[in-house]
């Protein structure tokens, strides 16, 4: 008797079913995140660059231009911090004018304190009480029309933009707002607030609402930094200075989620901050990544082609709470977010903040923050997504569709997640 043989289409849907295929996913992923740790000890020059491509982790997390250690007590920290304030945050020509009404010399006494008294240092985050809107809105009289604030006895060392990539989280939005105007007051700084809305597609690209935010504000003020910060992200110490360093800063390296530890050493985002100079030089943030993933790990290696490295606050003050919500059916897992691991030097100056295509539809000056609406390009005909919440695979045309890539790709994100976590 002769055995009739499986067909093609068969054998297509039963091979990831294999015991054996999973075992080799197990094995090569354990191996490639041992190798992660190993290269994190060692530092980043002993990396080559094919190791990028699939590996998870770029640089080293004790590299800190600024001096601050990794382990630095607050206090070491802040005696640090103002030596460095005095010597290299000094306020712009054309804020100067602005404030001192074309006058450009100024006394260094009449400079803002570095370290203001009116800090508080580590104040709790409950984000599940925090008040209305309206409320909100009555705690701050003082705010200029568009989320700008600036301190009248002083002169603020830095002007800052705060750039809110933003899409349908109207109750995370009012939680950092609750915490971030006071905060931001105790600092003494002159900075305005931008949330940069996405009107359409459907498929939400975070990387080219923060390259929209910077070109808006730009036109605005001349800033001196630029913080890009992820509206779930909430700040929970005064001390960690919402302003920009000599090299790009990891503003939001430590999350309680993670136990105030980077969880390896590649990890750059959340809340990032930037100089003008710096921001161009790298070219922004690439355009290409719609829905969930890869525009963070993209960026890193952007900062590194150009030499760069990674400035972090020590995890005694830099301390935040990423809040907690349900996958977004607009933001998909995005197929093809390893391409942000892969490292392309010759790319990074041909595609991101020069290649931007947006159409402004708005323009609001809010009591809290300043409104900007955009329209961005809808997503490449063969964009695939992955929909954490329903479980199907999405299309660039924001479709929804069941098929094996679907299926494949929800196995293979948990195993990626379980292992992730072994570095926590």
């Amino acid at each position: 008797m002769v055995t009739p043989k499986k067909s093609p289409s068969t054998m297509m849907r039963r091979w990831y079913l294999s015991p054996r295929f999973w075992l080799n996913v197990v094995i090569v992923m354990i191996v490639m995140e041992a190798l992660v740790l190993l290269l994190n000890n060692f530092g980043s020059h002993v990396v080559p660059n094919w190791f990028y491509a699939v590996g998870w982790s770029f640089g080293n997390s004790s590299d800190s231009p600024d001096g601050f250690g990794p382990d630095e007590p607050a206090d070491s920290f802040l005696v640090h911090y103002e030596d460095y304030c005095r010597k290299s945050l000094l306020p712009n020509e054309s804020s100067i004018r602005e404030l001192l009404d074309g006058r450009t010399v100024y006394n260094e006494s009449e400079l803002c304190h570095c370290i203001p008294q009116s800090l508080v240092g580590g104040f709790g985050v409950n984000y599940t009480a925090t008040p209305s809107l309206e409320s909100i809105i009555s705690l701050h009289p003082e705010l200029k029309p568009g989320g700008r604030w600036l301190p009248s006895n002083c002169i603020p060392r830095q002007r800052v933009a705060v750039i809110i990539p933003f899409r349908d989280r109207h109750e995370h939005l009012k939680a950092l707002l609750y915490i971030l105007h006071p905060m931001l007051q105790r600092q003494e700084l002159d900075y305005t607030i931008f949330v940069v809305e996405q009107a359409e597609p459907e498929i939400f690209n975070k990387a080219m609402l923060m390259n929209a935010g910077f070109q808006e504000a730009s036109r605005v003020a001349a800033f001196d930094c630029f913080i890009f910060h992820d509206v779930d992200m909430l700040p929970e110490d005064d001390r960690n200075f919402y302003v920009c360093s000599p090299t790009p800063r990891h503003v939001g390296a430590y999350l309680h989620n993670w136990k105030y530890q980077l969880p390896y050493g590649g990890l750059f985002g959340g809340v990032t901050a930037f100089t003008r100079a710096q921001f161009e030089l790298v070219n922004g943030f690439s355009n290409q990544y719609y829905g969930w993933g890869g525009e963070d790990d993209d960026m890193l290696r952007r900062v590194k082609a150009k030499n760069f490295k990674i400035s972090r606050f020590p995890p005694s003050v830099a301390r935040f709470v990423m809040i907690k919500h349900e996958p977004d059916d607009g933001n998909p897992f995005n197929m093809r977010s390893s391409l942000g691991y892969r490292y392309r030097p010759n790319h990074y100056s041909q595609e991101g903040l020069s290649t931007l295509v947006y159409t402004k539809k708005s323009d609001e000056p809010l009591p809290l923050y300043r409104r900007l609406t955009v329209a961005l390009p809808p997503p490449p005909k063969n964009f695939k997504g992955y929909s954490r919440r329903t479980h199907r695979s999405v299309r660039g045309d924001g479709r929804a569709v069941r098929g094996f890539a679907a299926k494949f790709t929800a196995v293979l994100s948990v195993v990626c997640l379980l292992l992730f976590s072994l570095n926590l």
